[in-house]
């Protein structure tokens, strides 16, 4: 019996991997071409090569939202150790990426990292998380405003944007598949808070909405080993 169960284990195991493997390298043969699409749609500087080059953004994303379902169906079925993941690093990353977005449309992008904790998972997909807040957050901001993302006081990471805000109860309704609404991407298959959602529970955390604030945040669960980055808040701003 015993044989049996490691078996089946190791079968599942390694359904998993292939399951994830799989998803890689489709997800590879799809980026290439449209990586080469984009660069020639350069040459188009009309108003149809901007609207198919945005479209061919969407398809990119769409592919990296994909990549990642797969690869947490993948971590559900065979659960692996993660890696410790630098809060603080990745909403860094994460702003420094979006701020010639921000400055091309005239709002500002702010990042503060407060006392930022290490947390335990895999960094890609808190990574992809927290691009999906940015982006939404970019999106329904208006011109000339804001939007600032903070990494820290500990596990957490939010977003505040210059949008109406989501009370918690919407917030839960356009974390389902397809739903959307004023925060959910025109263009990503209605997959945006869900891969979000999805994300947050497979590293046994939670996302949250603060309506009034017009914040999202990302609460993971602590290391006994949490090591703060910093004894204050620093602050960096592009933009307006």
């Amino acid at each position: 019996f015993a044989d049996a169960v490691n078996g089946l284990l190791a079968r599942l195991d390694e359904a998993a991997s292939r399951q994830e493997a799989f998803a890689a390298d489709v997800a590879h043969e799809l980026r290439t071409p449209l990586a080469v699409l984009a660069l020639e749609l350069d040459r188009l500087d009309t108003a149809d090569g901007r609207r198919l080059k945005r479209d061919v953004a969407a398809m990119s994303r769409l592919v990296d939202q994909l990549l990642v379902l797969a690869q947490l169906d993948a971590q559900a079925a065979a659960p692996a150790a993660g890696t410790e993941v630098d809060l603080a690093e990745i909403a860094t990353e994460i702003v420094s990426h979006y701020a010639p977005l921000a400055v091309g449309e005239n709002k500002s992008l702010a990042l503060e990292l407060d006392r930022a904790a290490v947390v335990e998972g895999r960094r890609e997909a808190i990574a992809a998380a927290l691009r999906n807040l940015v982006e939404n957050g970019l999106r329904v901001t208006p011109s000339g405003g804001a939007v600032t993302v903070t990494a820290g006081p500990g596990a957490r990471l939010s977003v505040i944007d210059g949008g109406k805000g989501l009370a918690p109860e919407h917030l839960a309704e356009l974390s389902q598949r397809y739903r959307r609404g004023d925060h959910a991407s025109s263009s990503g298959a209605g997959l945006g808070l869900a891969i979000v959602s999805r994300i947050m529970a497979a590293h046994g955390g939670r996302i949250d909405s603060r309506e009034d604030k017009s914040e999202l945040i990302l609460s993971f669960p602590s290391l006994a080993t949490d090591r703060p980055r910093t004894d204050r808040v620093l602050t960096s701003s592009f933009g307006r």
